[in-house]
């Protein structure tokens, strides 16, 4: 006679159903899996993921479900936004969830969230998301920790702008940054003249020296393990420490040396993907814009709307500075805020396009120069910095990326799915005859644009120009 504990597991057939379609032998692999974690796994696959109510057009609303450190800036506040009228944008919820789905304006929304935060939308919300070579995203995440965590380590730094929304308060930066800062801090305690070496024998190299956390021990560290590996696939999922579901937990746990848990999950976030109403990726920016473009049929030659209203007056600097004036923020149970100008008073001189163009060529300049500045901070009492490059990437000991690879293979999966769903999505937009074309900029609009918005020299150019790429 069975045990109570067995009796109360799911049946096979059961557990199939509810993980349906799945490119894998579930019977199979359950065998491999504990009865604690059975249970885990049904009732989540049950509860969130049996079926998909994800709508496949973006008339009522998108929600840009941004994966930290895959360009989901430039693609979301340089492409989406503008491309949304100010009355339809949702308020800001990368520090907070703003949310209430009675507003019936807010057909735009982006946030660090995972896909949990469907629970809060209307049944109608398209998803969409950006996805990133796991090795590169790793690599940038530890990049962007440190940039961060050594702007935090200025004491006298000055106030900051409550009406914008501090990297240090979004997940997992919340998280991820105060450990880095405390390690930075220790360190800089530790480090003796003696140490120091002569430059001109033995450059330093970013991701092993005494001044911040070697990489080799960073990918292995616990908190790496929570917030980083294999990041895609989980907030594709709904399953990081930060989401919504309570079920979320215990599924978690069951993924912690569990090989045959993985190859489940990663089966359902890639059936998770074809519920999405556009999978971009990185590395193929451009080719992203114009296929996003071409499903929601928004036109690149069509309007572009600012954050602030247009008084021709303004410098475009000053137009900047008064995005949060131009709103009255509601209380955070709402969705949106309440605009005071209308949507005409918005609209950008020029085309969707241009005004991409030019709002990701102003975001890359300014993160070079502020990144620049952080790692300025980071030096051996012999001058040499921290700087990290193209370059200094080319130099990291293979075996360390090879164990990036090896910690991240769902999120190798899921990555390689998402180039191959982009790829399908732009062929049949190019059949239809749907497919745009993304102008770039005239060298002469370029100059113009850099003469504006770049008033410090350009030393350093190569390398801030790839630390200026590392931003997006």
């Amino acid at each position: 006679m069975p045990s109570l504990k067995r009796a109360l597991l799911p049946s096979p057939v059961l557990f199939a159903l509810c993980w349906l379609n799945l490119a894998i032998d579930v019977k199979g692999l359950l065998e491999g899996v504990s009865n604690e974690c059975q249970k885990a796994l049904y009732t989540f696959g049950k509860q969130h993921h049996a079926e998909s109510v994800q709508a496949l057009n973006a008339d009522h609303m998108l929600y840009f479900l941004h994966i930290p450190r895959t360009a989901g800036r430039t693609y979301g506040a340089c492409f989406l936004k503008q491309a949304w009228a100010p009355s339809r944008r949702c308020a800001k919820s990368y520090d907070v969830l703003r949310l209430n789905s009675s507003v019936p304006d807010c057909g735009l929304l982006s946030s660090h969230d995972d896909y949990s935060v469907v629970q809060y939308l209307p049944r109608e919300a398209a998803v969409a998301t950006q996805l990133r070579d796991p090795v590169d995203r790793v690599l940038s995440a530890y990049e962007f920790a440190i940039e961060v965590a050594a702007r935090a380590l200025v004491k006298d730094a000055p106030d900051k702008d409550p009406s914008k929304v501090d990297t240090q308060n979004v997940w997992p930066w919340s998280l991820l940054v105060p450990f880095i800062r405390q390690d930075l801090m220790r360190r800089a305690g530790d480090m003796h003249l003696s140490e120091a070496a002569d430059p001109a024998v033995s450059p330093l190299d970013p991701y092993q020296n005494s001044l911040v956390m070697p990489l080799a021990e960073f990918i292995e560290h616990p908190l790496a393990h929570e917030l980083i590996h294999n990041g895609q696939t989980l907030q594709v999922l709904g399953l990081t420490n930060y989401s919504h579901w309570k079920e979320a937990g215990p599924v978690r746990r069951c993924l912690q040396g569990s090989q045959t848990t993985q190859k489940l999950l990663s089966s359902l976030a890639l059936k998770q993907l074809h519920h999405f109403v556009h999978v971009g990726v990185m590395d193929m920016l451009d080719e992203s814009i114009e296929t996003i473009a071409g499903t929601l049929k928004l036109r690149l030659d069509g309007p572009a709307w600012r954050n602030a209203a247009n008084t021709s007056t303004q410098s475009e600097e000053a137009q900047q500075q008064a995005d949060e004036q131009a709103f009255v923020e509601q209380p955070s149970s709402q969705l949106n805020r309440q605009q005071t100008e209308p949507d005409s008073a918005f609209l950008q001189p020029g085309p969707l396009w241009e005004s991409y163009r030019h709002c990701a060529l102003r975001a890359r300049r300014k993160n070079a120069a502020r990144r620049t500045r952080s790692f300025d901070l980071l030096k051996l009492p012999d001058g040499r910095q921290v700087e990290f490059g193209s370059k200094a990437r080319a130099a990291i000991d293979p075996s360390i990326l090879a164990r990036i690879r090896q910690l991240n293979q769902m999120d190798v999966d899921l990555y390689t799915a998402g180039k191959q769903l982009l790829l399908k999505q732009r062929e049949a937009l190019r059949s239809a005859g749907q497919l745009q074309h993304l102008p770039q900029l005239s060298q002469n609009a370029s100059k113009i644009h850099q003469r504006r918005h770049s008033p410090e020299t350009q030393g350093s150019q190569g390398s801030q120009k790839s630390a200026a790429h590392e931003e997006l």
